[in-house]
């Protein structure tokens, strides 16, 4: 299965600055896209819940619950991310409460270069 968690409007501003998409919006694209894929979910905690932007090992960390609470412990998970974020992969390979999740980097132009600087490729 696939989960997608949108960010909260302070760090999606923060990116994006004055051409950001408030998180309504972004809940309704993200719903109209994974309507005919039955194996995605879209998660509004993160961006309409969480009292502002929160790290990505948050997420991880709640969703981990969430599955170990509804379906089973031995569920794998990969965090996915842009190439512009490939440094998050370090948290996964060098923190102990972390190395049970994997990541999977998605290459993005001009950003390309961090996933060999990050992951010594």
């Amino acid at each position: 299965g696939g989960y997608v968690s949108l960010g909260h409007d302070e760090y999606i501003k923060h990116k994006t600055g004055d051409n950001y998409i408030p998180i309504g919006q972004r809940l309704k694209y993200a719903t109209s896209f994974i309507k005919n894929h039955d194996w995605l979910s879209v998660d509004p905690w993160e961006g309409v819940f969480a009292p502002g932007a929160v790290n990505f090992t948050s997420v991880v960390h709640r969703l981990n619950l969430y599955l170990k609470k509804h379906y089973a412990d031995d569920i794998s998970i990969f965090f996915v991310c842009g190439a512009d974020n490939a440094r998050f992969a370090l948290t996964f390979k060098n923190y102990q409460e972390f190395q049970e999740f994997g990541t999977v980097i998605v290459r993005r132009p001009k950003y390309n270069e961090r996933i060999n600087k990050y992951l010594d490729i």
